[in-house]
């Protein structure tokens, strides 16, 4: 495992966190009971929350907390320490689009569809990844960020957003993923659900039923968590 160093101030104090958390899960009814007789905190906290710049940090913690992960804050090494006491690495996505919000998705399709334009706004599993193989790794003991992925094998969790909302969360293994060293040599490497959806160690950590449709996933990210959920593969280590 390799020795994440974590800095001191965390992203929140812990209350604040607290009510960022649950709104992203949706627990509506504790979100109101911590932000009671605040309005402006939780005007706020909705607010931010649905931006789409608001920070990798943030959904980071809101990931590690999801799993029981420890954070890292840093922004040297993988981003969690796991249960197990392994390195964590968490990637997230988002609909995409411009202008685009839950609150006016039926005007943006229609309007983008009227241009004539493609509409591919829908989550998919995917993943950015910065480029692997050109910069040397802060670690002397790999030449770059894709030897040392494939020498420490971190658990990997993929989380799905919508305006704030957490969608869902699955974890595997890195090196249960064959496909990924050869898509993370590429210069702008992506990868996406049919990269990791046959990962043995693949588990569905956490799902929004209220999101699971096709018209916020593609069919296959969508047929992928269906399949994760019919047969039980779920809130287990």
């Amino acid at each position: 495992m390799i020795n994440n160093t974590r800095q001191t101030k965390e992203l929140f104090d812990d209350d604040i966190m607290d009510a960022y958390y649950s709104y992203t899960i949706d627990d509506i009814v504790k979100f109101d009971k911590l932000t009671e007789g605040n309005d402006m905190m939780k005007r706020l906290i909705e607010q931010h929350s649905a931006w789409k710049t608001n920070g990798a940090d943030l959904r980071e913690e809101i990931v590690c907390r999801v799993l029981g992960w420890k954070h890292n804050t840093s922004i040297n090494g993988f981003d969690a320490i796991t249960q197990e006491d392994r390195d964590g690495e968490i990637k997230t996505e988002s609909l995409r689009g411009d202008g685009l919000y839950l609150s006016n998705i039926d005007e943006w399709i229609t309007a983008k569809k009227k241009e004539g334009k493609n509409v591919s706004y829908k989550m998919c599993g995917r993943t950015r990844w910065g480029n692997c193989v050109k910069d040397k790794s802060r670690n002397p003991k790999y030449k770059n960020k894709l030897e040392l992925l494939i020498g420490e094998n971190p658990r990997m969790a993929l989380a799905g957003f919508a305006d704030g909302k957490l969608v869902y969360v699955v974890t595997f293994d890195f090196n249960d993923c064959p496909k990924f060293p050869k898509k993370l040599k590429m210069k702008s490497p992506t990868t996406a659900a049919e990269d990791w959806k046959e990962a043995e160690s693949l588990k569905l950590k956490f799902i929004n039923p209220d999101f699971l449709r096709t018209k916020f996933m593609n069919d296959g990210l969508y047929n992928q968590l269906k399949e994760l959920i019919t047969r039980g593969i779920n809130n287990e280590k």
